[in-house]
């Protein structure tokens, strides 16, 4: 079963961002937040406290909270490592 995945504005005005920026990378976030949604615990991710993980997509960071008791993760954050 799927998690439902949710992202926060502070996620979307960074993508946003992004997007008018380099909208030609932003493909693999995309993939990787319909891959959170099957795994939100995937092999590449690491913990970041007690709720959130962050995810490494090539040069891209995505930082989000699990919510368990409701099969949800919320996307809070957007980041690119230059």
């Amino acid at each position: 079963m799927s998690w439902t995945v949710t992202w926060e504005p502070s996620a979307v005005n960074a993508t946003v961002r992004f997007l008018e920026e380099r909208p030609d990378m932003l493909d693999e976030v995309f993939a990787a937040s319909d891959m959170l949604a099957e795994d939100p615990k995937p092999a590449g991710s690491t913990p970041w406290g007690t709720s959130h993980r962050r995810l490494r997509v090539g040069r891209w960071r995505l930082l989000y909270r699990i919510d368990d008791a409701n099969r949800a993760l919320h996307i809070e954050h957007v980041g690119f490592a230059m």
